[in-house]
């Protein structure tokens, strides 16, 4: 079948890319649900994160945080 108007993207799996930064274009995809950010190089998230509405799922796992934004609680 055909696809019409824009793909909305609900789930995105960035770990194992030995990530140092969180890319803010992310954050532009307002349809993600479920964000795989884990075993990267991540020393911060962004409090921006907290754009992303309808993400229940966010996965910071084996990264180098020492904390993460309060706008996640």
């Amino acid at each position: 079948p055909q696809h019409t108007g824009p793909i909305k993207l609900v789930r995105l799996n960035l770990s194992h890319f030995s990530l140092t930064e969180f890319f803010p274009q992310i954050l532009a995809i307002t349809s993600l649900t479920d964000l795989n950010l884990s075993h990267n190089e991540l020393q911060t998230i962004p409090t921006s994160i907290s754009q992303l509405t309808r993400l229940v799922k966010l996965d910071v796992s084996y990264n180098k945080l020492k904390t993460l934004p309060s706008e996640l609680g």
